[in-house]
């Protein structure tokens, strides 16, 4: 049996090759966000609040990828640029509902094209065909893992 190098070895693994493209793509959203105000698991907290207006901080701690003990510091450093606003649920004042303010909105929005840019250049690394396969493909998984959840 003829000898595998490393590359060979990755590219067999699927965790392995999931991980090392998610590597990827951080370091390539951390380089589009240099020099802005913005870390990416305060955008990934503003995006998912303006997709899901008062979200719990489980929910934005797993988007976020932090820790939901880390996530309150991510919430109060957002709070203190003013760009999400908590407030006591109706439901219980115990529970703060957490909302993206007209400036995170604005902050959000004024990210948004260099974040575009880190998809554009995936995109363009694909045929169109070959895009709305790995979509395909990337939901299927998806689905697959959350049913064994």
């Amino acid at each position: 049996m003829p000898k595998r190098d490393e590359t060979q070895i990755r590219h067999d693994s699927l965790i392995v090759l999931i991980r090392t493209l998610h590597q990827a793509l951080r370091g390539a959203l951390d380089d589009a966000l240099q020099g802005t105000e913005h870390t990416l698991s305060q955008q990934a907290v503003m995006a998912t609040l303006a997709r899901m207006p008062g979200a719990s901080n489980a929910e934005l701690a797993r988007q976020a990828f932090v820790s939901p003990q880390s996530m309150g510091e991510v919430l109060q450093s957002l709070e203190a640029k003013g760009w999400i606003r908590r407030s006591p649920s109706s439901s219980s004042a115990r529970i703060l509902e957490t909302r993206v303010t007209a400036a995170g909105t604005r902050a959000l929005a004024s990210v948004g094209p260099r974040l575009a840019k880190v998809e554009e250049r995936i995109a363009g690394a694909l045929s169109t065909v070959e895009l709305r396969a790995l979509r395909s493909v990337l939901n299927r998984c998806i689905d697959a893992l959350k049913e064994t959840i």
